[in-house]
């Protein structure tokens, strides 16, 4: 089953009087659904210079609980995986961030661990310190236990969508920020970027990856209007990136990185397909994001089949 998409890049921005240089990259994903599974994407990769706050992912209010299962999430993140080592074997080929000695970095949206350690660790100086952040308590949890051993990384559990709280005073100063597929659960964009910008060294660099719209999207939307499934999604504008549905969202991010003083700043849009080797592993890549589904996964697969097939329910009954 393949999922196809456009993707954004914002790419570097620096002061020329060497007060800042931040940089911006972003790629968005969005696209052309198979017939058989439409999963796009928009990614964002953001590359910036920034000073001190608040940092990790946030999630919707209609699930505490929302990607807070570390095991069937790792199980799952193939997709976001391939993207993530794409982002950084090009960064790494055209040279886009440099690297200091005993630089310190920070990873907003850590998870569990795994895409910290074996993409971005060996992307890094061997001498470089990465300090992981996340909004979910248990992913930090796992995160700590398995990578215990690694004297290079620590794990801190953390909000970047938090406000008034001075994070900066905990976490210090970072040379590099990194965060991959987190920032679409923002939706304070301005407020994030803000403690972005206050946690970055006044010459650092950013690069970030995030889903700005899909197909998958516009089924939430349309379930979320069901009788049996608006109880498990009362505020779905929250489930789903604050760029979809937009226009030109890469002309958003442009305006908010400057109006926060970024510069040098490159956005491109480019497509991406990604392929389910089945309906079920579809399925578990949904779950991995949004366990509500779970409570009834059969009955959401059913209706996503349907409209992956191009809407006809005659032979499988209501939907709602």
């Amino acid at each position: 089953m393949k999922t196809s998409g456009k993707g954004l890049i914002l790419d570097r921005y620096r002061n020329m009087k060497k007060l800042m240089v931040p940089r911006a990259y972003i790629t968005k994903s969005t696209g052309t659904p198979a017939p058989t599974a439409p999963l796009t994407r928009l990614l964002s990769h953001f590359w910036f210079k920034f000073p001190s706050v608040c940092v990790s992912s946030h999630r919707p209010k209609h699930s505490a609980k929302i990607m807070d299962d570390p095991k069937l999430y790792k199980a799952n993140y193939h997709m976001q995986r391939r993207d993530v080592a794409n982002l950084l074997k090009k960064a790494s080929d055209s040279s886009m961030l440099r690297h200091l000695p005993n630089q310190r970095v920070l990873d907003i949206g850590c998870g569990p661990g795994d895409t910290t350690c074996s993409l971005l660790l060996p992307f890094l100086p061997d001498d470089s310190q990465v300090v992981g952040v996340d909004i979910s308590p248990e992913m930090i949890r796992v995160a700590r236990e398995t990578y215990k051993s690694n004297p290079r990384i620590e794990f801190q559990e953390c909000n970047i969508e938090g406000c008034g709280i001075n994070i900066g005073d905990t976490l210090g100063k970072f040379d590099q920020i990194y965060s991959f597929w987190t920032f679409h659960w923002i939706q304070n964009q301005r407020v994030a970027f803000q403690n972005v910008h206050d946690l970055l060294k006044s010459d650092g660099e950013i690069l970030f990856l995030f889903l700005a719209t899909s197909p998958i999207y516009n089924l939430f939307e349309t379930i979320s209007t069901y009788p049996r499934w608006s109880k498990y999604m009362t505020d779905v504008k929250k489930m789903l990136s604050p760029f979809h549905g937009r226009t030109d969202p890469c002309a958003e991010v442009r305006h908010l990185a400057k109006t926060l003083n970024f510069q040098d700043i490159k956005c491109t849009l480019q497509n991406s397909t990604y392929e389910f080797p089945s309906m079920a592993a579809l399925m578990k890549s949904v779950q991995a994001i949004d366990p509500f589904i779970n409570k009834n996964s059969e009955r959401f697969e059913r209706i996503l089949f349907i409209r992956l097939q191009g809407g006809n329910s005659s032979r499988y009954g209501r939907l709602g």
